[in-house]
């Protein structure tokens, strides 16, 4: 069963501006902060939202509940955490990876039967939240700013990579399934150890708190 929504904690910087995220498939250096790939621009040959569009059926698996490489293993799925599973307020996810791989990391992605559909449901949840406001992102007790501006459009489902040029044109009809919401794509941490957290807070009290608990290779 497809996940309606799910939320994990992303990697980011609370310096994270485009004039700071590195070329695409270049190595972070272990003294550099991680940086963000803008938004808008394309890393490894696809969009944010192609990206998200094939993580998000890889999400559905049942053994995605750990960190894995996508079918380029230069960059790697951060697994999410379904919205309606229970003990939200504490969830720890660890993920082991190799040095100068970029991530995939879900803030909040959404997946549902045509493109208004997922974008009117996810917008609801996030309400139902207290919108993406009302969610902070820290990567080693660093707050991330502006989440709304790593939003994708709705994008149909691609289960993996396609035979030929012509299949990897989407032909969308009445029982598509689309993928949209918040995402973002990270370049190498610095080899060791990372605490990433994603808190969302309704009323004062916390609904949503995941903790990635990332180590990447090497020596610090």
């Amino acid at each position: 069963m497809l996940k309606t929504a799910t939320i994990a904690a992303a990697l980011l910087v609370a310096a994270a501006v485009p004039g700071t995220a590195r070329a695409q498939g270049e190595d972070a250096s272990p003294t550099t902060a991680p940086a963000t790939v803008p938004p808008a621009e394309p890393f490894l040959g696809r969009s944010l939202g192609e990206w998200a569009a094939r993580w998000a059926p890889w999400s559905s698996q049942p053994g995605a509940v750990e960190c894995a490489p996508s079918e380029d293993d230069r960059l790697w799925f951060l697994p999410g955490v379904a919205a309606n599973e229970p003990n939200l307020a504490d969830v720890r996810i660890p993920c082991a990876l190799p040095t100068g791989t970029a991530l995939f990391v879900p803030i909040v992605v959404h997946q549902a039967v045509g493109a208004e559909a997922c974008q009117a449901q996810g917008d609801l949840l996030l309400a139902g939240v207290g919108g993406i406001e009302g969610t902070r992102l820290e990567v080693d007790g660093q707050s991330v700013p502006d989440l709304d501006a790593y939003r994708f459009d709705p994008l149909p489902l691609v289960a993996a990579e396609p035979a030929t040029p012509e299949d990897a044109v989407a032909t969308p009809d009445a029982d598509t399934v689309y993928a949209c919401g918040r995402a973002a794509l990270i370049a190498p941490l610095p080899a060791g150890d990372h605490t990433v957290t994603l808190t969302i807070e309704t009323g004062g009290a916390t609904i949503i708190g995941i903790t990635h608990e990332i180590a990447v290779e090497g020596s610090a």
